[in-house]
Parts: structure tokens; C-alpha cells; sequence
């Protein structure tokens, strides 16, 4: 019995709105007064219509003012629920539109002095109780107040309109059953608002836990690619110091040779054994340059993949005879960095195989938007690889590590990496990418980190 009781107090005495949900809930209230509003008239204009046939069948003489006291009934809930959803001192002060109410009701009985003569229960007055009560904000007491308020107003302004039911046997019957209506129409007003009020919290408080849920899942991907980010430093860190032995020791190594070598080939002018060897070394040291050029190169910071294109481009060495052009889309400044990366590296490792095996004499690199996507490109008119086509090379022998290097960057991008040595002489090297990315939001774009409570 306690719990039911404890139930039926927490339905009745809910917490009131304030601040900006208190904001928040009277401008969902209006918008909801005025939707019920518009499919509402429809509703009670048809009933209006459809009840006028049984009016005259059943009383002819009291038809016209019947229909006009159910057409002000309604009337009055309009012009209510408008100024409640028009008004802003209707939301915020309730007490002002049950005055309203009042005043209209009182005007209402006088132009309706007819109806006292008409021979059908007062209960009809009972239509405009619930449109006073459910579209109230106001606390259950105070709610209650006021309605028994517009209560006694309606059965003073009846007493006073027509004195003569005063000694009517019905009088005190009438006058009940407006108090009982009332409180029940009051009771149902507060359970209609409770229940408003729930459903708009429960919204509001899903609302906030999916903000919350996506702010963390951003937070984490930021911290993923702070991560990744590190790990990429790293690795560069670790290119730069191979860099650095490769372009220290090997080449006080390569020139001890050479220096050797000289002296060799001095006390022996002209053996062919020694000439080759001396080349042999030339293209040595020239391999161990290249190989520590391309430790050091790193491609532009963020997601200008344009920049960086260009810049590898313009930094590597060809042959004297090899003629190295770019045709890059300027529009690819806007690049996931990862795939910034992974796409700088294959277009670095094409270009150098091409370079150093392919015997070109021009070398275009390629790189162009396709609508969310991107394609690049690296064509030479060298001697190619043999002829047909693959999108999953292996690396042939002797050649070295750098295709299954494009194929894993292409593989863990989700791209298709084409090799294809064409028929006309030359290998075009294309990687193309379905979603080239954005780069994700930034800390100072995150806000402050949520808490783990």
C-alpha cells in the first residue's frame, strides 16, 4: 500500500523544469499547441457539422443556439492554445492566460443567454476545463488552484447571468458536477504534463548521452592518431639515423676503396679488371647516395599531398638524359595524412625503380582527384617489365624489396595498386583510392576531453 501510495506521489509531484530545459520544454510545448491545434480543428469542425442533423431532429428551436455554444467551446480552446503558443507572458506566467479564460468564459455565457432555456445538462460548460489544465507549466497545487478558480468563475458568472436557476432544483447538481469535473479534468491535465515532461527529459537525456558517446569515440580516434603520429616520427627518426651510417661509414668505406683502387690502377695502367672495378664502385657510392637521399626525404607535414608530390619531384636526381615531369591536381591539399604518406612513399619508390632499371627518357609522375577518391600515376618509356598486367606484384628476383612494399602500402589503404608494362614500351605504375580521407578534427575543434564518470 506504502509503495503504491509512494508511486502515485512521485507521478503527482514531479520536478519541476528550470533554466534553459524550463526554455527548452515551453517552446517544444508550443510547438506541440500548435500541431494539435491545426489537426484538432479539423476534428471539431467536422464533429460541429456531422452533430448539427441530430440537433434539429431532436430540438429545432434550440439547434441554432446549441451549435453556437459548441462552436464557442472550441473557439475558446483556439484562441487559448494560440496565444499560449504565440505569447511569450502566456508560457512564462500561466496565471495570466486562466484570467484570459475567464474573461472570455464570462463574455461567452452572456452572448449565449439562450442556452439557459435549453433543456440539456450544464456538463457542456466541462469542454473547456481540459484545455486550461493540460496546457498549463505550472506546478500540481498550483495548477489545482487555478482551476478551481476558473471553477468558481464559471458558477459565479452562471448565478449571476441567470439568477432565476438560483431555485432551480438542479442548481446544487450543476454546481457538483462542475467541481467534481474539474478536479477530474485537473487530474488529467497533470498526468498528460508529467508525462510531456518525461518524454521531453528522456529525449534530452538520450540527446546528451549520444553527444557524449560521440565526443568520446572522437577523443579516442584523436589519441589513436597521436599515436600513429608518434609511431611515424619514430620511424623517420629511424630512417634518419640509418641515413646518417649509411652516409658516414660507407662512404669513408667507398672512398678508402676508391683511394686504394687509384693507387692499384697507377701501377697498373690500363688492366680492364681494375677499370671495372672502379666502376663497380662509382655506381656503389652513387647507390649508397641515392639510398640515403631517399632516408632523408620525408614528404610535407599534414595532408598537402600536392606539396609533397612536387617536392619529391623536384628533388630526385634522374639521369642526364631522363626527363622527369609532374601533372599533379592542386586540389589534393586536403588529404588524410596516412594516405599522404603511404601514397608519397609509393610514388618515391616507383620513381627511384624507374630511374635506376628503367632506362626512360621521360618519367611523368600523376596525381588527380576522382570525386571522394584519388588516382596516381607513374609512366615511364622505358624498357618495362614484361608484358600484361598485375594488381598484386610480387617482387621479381633480384629486384629488390620496393614492390611488395607499394603492394603492403596499397594493401592496408584498401587501394588497387596496377602495375603494367604497356605494349608500346614503358611501365605505368597507378594506385587508386575510393576515399582519400579529411583530415580528422583537432584538439582546440574537440573541446576539452569528457570525463570518465
Amino acid at each position: 500500500m506504502r509503495e503504491s501510495w509512494a508511486s502515485w506521489r512521485a507521478a503527482l509531484v514531479a520536478s519541476q523544469p528550470a533554466g534553459r530545459d524550463a526554455d527548452a520544454f515551453a517552446e517544444r510545448s508550443r510547438a506541440s499547441t500548435l500541431r494539435n491545434l491545426r489537426h484538432g480543428a479539423v476534428v471539431l469542425a467536422t464533429a460541429i457539422v456531422l452533430a448539427w442533423p441530430l440537433d434539429l431532429l431532436l430540438d429545432s428551436q434550440a439547434a441554432r443556439s446549441l451549435a453556437l455554444f459548441r462552436l464557442f467551446c472550441p473557439a475558446l480552446a483556439v484562441v487559448y492554445g494560440l496565444g499560449f503558443a504565440k505569447i511569450d507572458a502566456l508560457r512564462r506566467r500561466p496565471d495570466l492566460a486562466f484570467s484570459g479564460i475567464v474573461l472570455v468564459t464570462i463574455v461567452g455565457c452572456a452572448c449565449n443567454a439562450e442556452r439557459a432555456g435549453l433543456d440539456l445538462p450544464w456538463i457542456d460548460h466541462c469542454y473547456l476545463l481540459p484545455f486550461v489544465t493540460v496546457l498549463s507549466l505550472s506546478g500540481f497545487r498550483r495548477r489545482l488552484t487555478l482551476t478551481a478558480a476558473v471553477t468558481g468563475a464559471f458558477v459565479l458568472s452562471y448565478f449571476v447571468l441567470f439568477p432565476g436557476e438560483r431555485a432551480s432544483p438542479d442548481t446544487w447538481s450543476f454546481v457538483l458536477t462542475m467541481i467534481v469535473a474539474s478536479l477530474v479534468s485537473v487530474t488529467i491535465g497533470h498526468i498528460v504534463w508529467t508525462l510531456s515532461w518525461r518524454q521531453f527529459t528522456l529525449a534530452r537525456d538520450l540527446e546528451r548521452a549520444k553527444l557524449g558517446l560521440e565526443q568520446q569515440v572522437m577523443w579516442q580516434t584523436r589519441e589513436l592518431d597521436a599515436l600513429t603520429e608518434r609511431a611515424t616520427a619514430l620511424h623517420a627518426a629511424e630512417r634518419r639515423r640509418v641515413a646518417d651510417v649509411l652516409g658516414g661509414r660507407t662512404e669513408r668505406l667507398v672512398e678508402h676503396m676508391r683511394a686504394e683502387l687509384d693507387a692499384m690502377e697507377s701501377r697498373a695502367a690500363g688492366a680492364p679488371t681494375l677499370e671495372r672495378v672502379v666502376r663497380l664502385t662509382e655506381d656503389l657510392r652513387a647507390s649508397t647516395r641515392g639510398i640515403v637521399s631517399n632516408l632523408w626525404r620525408e614528404p610535407t607535414p599534414g595532408g598537402d599531398l600536392a606539396a609533397s608530390l612536387e617536392q619529391l619531384v623536384a628533388t630526385m636526381r634522374p639521369l642526364p638524359t631522363t626527363e622527369l615531369d609532374a601533372e599533379i591536381d592542386p586540389k589534393l591539399v586536403d588529404v588524410d595524412p596516412r594516405v599522404a604518406r603511404a601514397a608519397y612513399r609509393v610514388a618515391q619508390e616507383a620513381l627511384t625503380n624507374a630511374i635506376r632499371h628503367a632506362s626512360a627518357s621521360r618519367i611523368v609522375v600523376r596525381a588527380a582527384t576522382v570525386g571522394p577518391g584519388m588516382v596516381l600515376e607513374i609512366c615511364d618509356d622505358g624498357i618495362g617489365i614484361g608484358l600484361g598486367r598485375t594488381s598484386d606484384p610480387a617482387p621479381a628476383p633480384g629486384s629488390g624489396h620496393g614492390l611488395l612494399s607499394m603492394r603492403e602500402r596499397a594493401r592496408d589503404l584498401g587501394a588497387t595498386l596496377d602495375i603494367e608494362s604497356l605494349a608500346a614500351g614503358g611501365t605505368r605504375v597507378s594506385l587508386a583510392l575510393a576515399d582519400r580521407g579529411r583530415p580528422r578534427p583537432s584538439a582546440a575543434q574537440l573541446g576539452p576531453a569528457p570525463s570518465s564518470s
